[in-house]
């Protein structure tokens, strides 16, 4: 009994990774922010039904895809800024700033989780993935305070909050539709070009620089 128990949860995590899995790569596609429900099911190789049973509406599912993404990059810049040598402000930056490279699923979604991802969610599920965000600010915050010791207890996590606002706001920015990318090509438009990851550096630099010199001031 304890057997079929546990195998019928594998097959449970199973569809579960294999919608997660189609959902981002959808989300990657140029299509990512129209994909239906249908579209998902194909490319999971799962019915329309099924994926309902797992995610009542599209917004669940991206929510569960966003704390799926969300977790691989915290423990990957815990592991970063694990690594030994001499801390200041602007290494931290570049650290974090670097740990965004190459995620284009999670910069989309982590532009969307108040607006979208978190709206038409039931609240247990809201709820539980307000539990578990908490959870994963703190220990990242944390991290950063024992890398950047000016913070105060529990200014760590506010430097993450204040970070994601950086990040968001420049991927907005950055992630163009292929159309306005042409037009951002030509000479005329260069000024109002987003290059995300050297953007990225600069400001997070300021930030966490201007933070460590009005702590000593």
């Amino acid at each position: 009994m304890v057997n079929q128990r546990a195998r019928k949860e594998d097959d449970k995590q199973e569809r579960r990774d294999a919608l997660l899995d189609a959902a981002e790569a959808l989300m990657a596609s140029a299509r990512w922010a129209t994909f239906s429900m249908t579209e998902l099911a194909a490319g999971a190789g799962l019915s329309k039904a099924t994926v309902f049973l797992y995610y009542p509406t599209r917004e669940a599912l991206l929510l569960g895809l966003f704390q799926r993404a969300l977790d691989r990059w915290f423990d990957e810049l815990d592991e970063a800024l694990a690594r030994g040598g001499r801390w200041t402000p602007a290494r931290v930056a570049r650290t974090v700033a670097e740990s965004f490279a190459d995620r284009p699923v999670l910069l989309r979604l982590l532009a969307q989780l108040e607006t979208v991802l978190e709206r038409n969610v039931p609240d247990e599920v809201v709820r539980a993935h307000k539990r578990w965000l908490t959870a994963r600010v703190a220990k990242l915050g944390a991290r950063i305070e024992s890398r950047l010791p000016w913070l105060a207890a529990g200014g760590g996590a506010r430097l993450v909050l204040r970070t994601r606002a950086v990040v968001s706001g420049l991927w907005q920015m950055a992630d163009a539709s292929p159309a306005v990318e042409a037009l951002l090509a030509e000479p005329e438009f260069a000024p109002m070009r987003v290059p995300f990851g050297p953007e990225l550096t600069v400001c997070l630099t300021a930030l966490y620089e201007g933070l460590a010199a009005a702590s000593e001031g």
